[in-house]
């Protein structure tokens, strides 16, 4: 279960990561309609675009962190701990929601350019709504860490 919810996680991050590399390269050269600014001179696109990697980034790290300790942890006793696993449902089941939001901002600050095949928007948006309507991105996990948080016992096969 660990390695399919890290898996989907990696997923809604690539699609997150590929949605921003596209804004950005559009937002270089793109108008804003009725003027003659571009995207990357507007303080909103700059400040989104700036959020949106913040939030890309912070889960990538998250999560590496999460597997550096259960790798540890299988090589010093032969199985990741349950508070690791815990700690990595959370972290893959909120990287698929920021993803998600990513996307989202990308597509919507993209404009009408977003609604064209012939632009990667809409097919991330497809793709990253495809990956959060799995079970691996259901409120459910977040309902079961914080189970665990507060002593209580989760079921475990959502952990």
């Amino acid at each position: 279960m660990n390695v399919y919810q890290c898996g989907f996680a990696a997923v809604g991050l690539g699609i997150g990561r590929a949605a921003l590399t596209a804004f950005v390269k559009l937002a270089r050269s793109k108008t804003t309609a009725g003027t003659n600014q571009t995207l990357r001179e507007d303080s909103w696109t700059q400040t989104r675009i700036a959020q949106s990697e913040a939030r890309l980034a912070a889960c990538e790290a998250w999560i590496l962190q999460i597997l550096r300790a259960m790798w540890e942890e299988c090589a010093a006793g032969g199985a990741a701990g349950f508070e690791n696993r815990v700690r990595l449902r959370l972290a893959s089941t909120h990287a698929i929601h920021e993803a998600r939001e990513v996307v989202e901002i990308c597509y919507a600050d993209a404009g009408a350019t977003a609604i064209f095949e012939s632009h990667p928007f809409e097919r991330r948006l497809r793709d990253m709504h495809a990956v959060a309507q799995q079970v691996q991105a259901s409120a459910v996990h977040l309902q079961s860490v914080g189970q665990h948080m507060l002593g209580l016992k989760p079921p475990l096969r959502y952990i």
